[in-house]
């Protein structure tokens, strides 16, 4: 597979708006001609295949755009011109609700799916399930999903109601550890993607949503919501490039695992059940752990975990080092595990996304190391459970 060359941008400004139809030409030209992007989605174009045809003429960047026979849907993606060659179309389909594209960004390959999903839930649970195919390792997937994950996405005026795709996109959120990257940024917040007045009463939900995959939440450095006088809908603005300020996800240090101890598997348990300095450690991790994913605080700067390495005495290297690998990993899963409970009614079962997180992660790290962490799994969750971690 081809992939997009990612050259010298640092920062990049993805928008995704969707526009109920975009004909006129003084709104194309606030739309896309003059509006400040890098990377522009948008859904419900309704334009037909010559529409198409003479936008991407006038576009000067890369054009991707998938329309409907019906023109009822119709969704598009424009690169701004001279940041990205090459990019690679992946998929289209023939509704105008989806399409998929590969680019790479700060040397990571990564994959661009922008829907607009249907408005009945029974079509919209189908849709979601068809999308699972698509998710890779590094992937943003943004629009219009048409529908509100939790109470707090909508107004007094609304009703949360029961909804058969709910618990799918629930299931794709969290087998394939994708952040609500909005609601990770603004946790106690109440805003909208959508604005309607029904029978003389505002309607407002948050129906325009961009899930990040964890390995890229690093580099979103914010997510905001702009009104426009253009639709009922809002721009969902997402930056990236600057990173979270003494943040981010794990990002296990290959070079760790050269020390010949983490080849040996009795040598790594030793290690973890029975190094007093490793056991305060387990200790610790484990009580910030349950403290900052079953809080309401907001205060994100807490979930830094800085500092806690200076309380561990002396330790050899090899402890030092497989303490920093433990402290990586629990910064990891208290981001996933608050980001999952803030969606209202949904128990995170801390235990399972844990041990899931370490396996995935060790899997991919040790593709990546030629082995050195294949023995690491095992002894890791034996000693999680000989200390009687139970989230």
């Amino acid at each position: 597979m081809t992939m997009a060359t990612f050259f010298h941008l640092t920062l990049m400004l993805l928008l995704s708006l969707n526009a109920r139809g975009l004909s006129r030409e003084e709104k194309v030209n606030a739309v896309i001609f003059q509006s400040h992007f890098d990377i522009l989605c948008l859904q419900e174009t309704k334009w037909d295949i010559s529409k198409e045809k003479e936008m991407s003429h006038k576009w000067k960047g890369k054009m991707f755009s998938s329309t409907s026979s019906t023109q009822a849907g119709g969704v598009a993606i424009f690169m701004r011109e001279g940041l990205f060659n090459n990019c690679h179309l992946i998929h289209k389909d023939k509704q105008g609700k989806l399409i998929i594209i590969d680019f790479f960004y700060n040397n990571k390959s990564c994959r661009l799916i922008n829907i607009h999903a249907p408005n009945i839930d029974t079509h919209r649970k189908k849709f979601f399930i068809g999308l699972r195919q698509w998710i890779v390792t590094n992937c943003i997937i943004i629009g219009d999903f048409n529908i509100t994950l939790t109470k707090s996405d909508i107004s007094n005026n609304c009703t949360f109601s029961e909804d058969y795709s709910r618990n799918t996109l629930f299931d794709i959120i969290t087998q394939n550890s994708l952040i609500d990257i909005w609601r990770l940024f603004h946790p106690g917040k109440k805003q909208f993607t959508r604005k309607q007045v029904i029978l003389g009463k505002l309607k407002q939900s948050r129906l325009d949503l961009c899930l990040i995959s964890s390995s890229l939440v690093p580099e979103v450095s914010s997510c905001l919501i702009r009104d426009n006088v253009w639709s009922d809908h809002s721009f969902l603005q997402v930056e990236m490039g600057r990173g979270i300020r003494n943040g981010g996800l794990w990002c296990l240090n290959a070079a760790l695992l050269q020390d010949e101890a983490y080849r040996d598997p009795e040598t790594l348990e030793h290690l973890f059940l029975h190094c007093p300095g490793c056991t305060l450690f387990w200790n610790k991790i484990h009580q910030i752990i349950n403290n900052i994913s079953t809080t309401d605080d907001n205060n994100w700067d807490s979930i830094r975990l800085f500092g806690i390495t200076s309380s561990l005495g002396h330790l050899t290297k090899t402890q030092f080092n497989l303490c920093n690998i433990i402290l990586s990993l629990a910064r990891h899963t208290i981001y996933i595990s608050r980001n999952l409970q803030l969606y209202d009614n949904k128990k995170v079962d801390r235990w399972k996304l844990f041990s899931g997180l370490l396996q995935n992660h060790l899997k991919t790290v040790n593709s990546i190391s030629k082995g050195l962490c294949e023995n690491m799994f095992g002894p890791l969750i034996k000693c999680v459970y000989f200390q009687g971690w139970s989230f």
